[in-house]
């Protein structure tokens, strides 16, 4: 007697897509320290333009998929519908991980940031409250 298997479950990938979206916004909810929601819930003029959410400093475009995409022309077409906006492709790739695909032009804003931040991280952890010793007598004249 043949058994026939089990069928595989169908997994639903608009379903997946959106569960990785919630994730990410609850994920930069924690970073920004404010609610971020999805554009399919909070703005649908940025979500039929790709946008899939917003911050005050970025866009991002989500994907979670099996396999690789496109990834120029998925940030080529998101950039032409979106002229001055700075957009953040965030992808999961099923047991391959996560990425961050940003254009070069971004990517070097965001490094010159990073780099000024520790610049002056060191200038202050340089400066200690005894190189300067101010009273009150030198406030008056």
């Amino acid at each position: 007697m043949i058994e026939k298997s089990e069928p595989k479950k169908k997994l639903n990938v608009r379903a997946k897509g959106h569960s990785y979206e919630r994730l990410i916004a609850n994920e930069l909810s924690v970073k920004y320290n404010q609610k971020i929601l999805t554009n399919r819930y909070n703005s649908k003029a940025l979500d039929d333009r790709g946008i899939d959410l917003s911050t005050k400093d970025f866009q991002y475009q989500l994907k979670c998929t099996g396999k690789c995409v496109n990834y120029q022309k998925l940030i080529t077409d998101i950039q032409a519908k979106n002229k001055d906006e700075k957009i953040i492709l965030l992808s999961k790739i099923t047991h391959k991980g996560e990425y961050a695909i940003m254009k070069k032009e971004l990517f070097y804003e965001l490094l010159d940031m990073v780099i000024e931040m520790s610049q002056n991280k060191a200038i202050t952890e340089d400066f200690e409250v005894n190189d300067v010793m101010i009273s009150e007598k030198d406030f008056k004249s």
